[in-house]
C-alpha cells in the first residue's frame, strides 16, 4: 500500500504525463468517427438525422419496425431450414443411414 505522499506524487506524474496530450485533435477524431457511423446507420435506415444549426440530432428510424420484421422474417426461414436439415439428418443417424 502506498503512503499519501507516494500516491500524490503518482497522481502528479499522471497529471503531467496527460497534460501534454493535444486533446483538441482527439476531440476531432472522435466526433468524426461519430459522424461516420451516424451516416452509416443513417444510409442503413436504421436512424433518421434532423440537423438544427450547428447540431445534428440522430434517431431511431419510424421504418425501423419495417426493417426489424425483414430480418425477422430472414432469420426465422434460416433457422426453419437448419432445422428441417437438422431432422433429416438425426432421422438417417435413427435409420442407420
Amino acid at each position: 500500500m502506498r503512503s499519501d505522499s507516494e500516491l500524490l506524487i503518482y497522481l502528479n506524474n499522471q497529471i503531467q504525463k496527460y497534460a501534454n496530450v493535444n486533446w483538441r485533435k482527439y476531440w476531432i477524431l472522435l466526433n468524426h468517427n461519430i459522424s461516420k457511423h451516424l451516416t452509416i446507420l443513417h444510409n442503413a435506415g436504421i436512424i433518421e438525422k434532423r440537423k438544427e444549426g450547428r447540431w445534428t440530432f440522430a434517431y431511431i428510424s419510424k421504418s425501423l419496425d419495417t426493417f426489424m420484421a425483414k430480418i425477422l422474417d430472414a432469420f426465422i426461414r434460416i433457422q426453419g431450414e437448419t432445422i428441417k436439415f437438422d431432422i433429416g439428418k438425426a432421422s438417417r443417424i435413427n435409420n442407420g443411414d
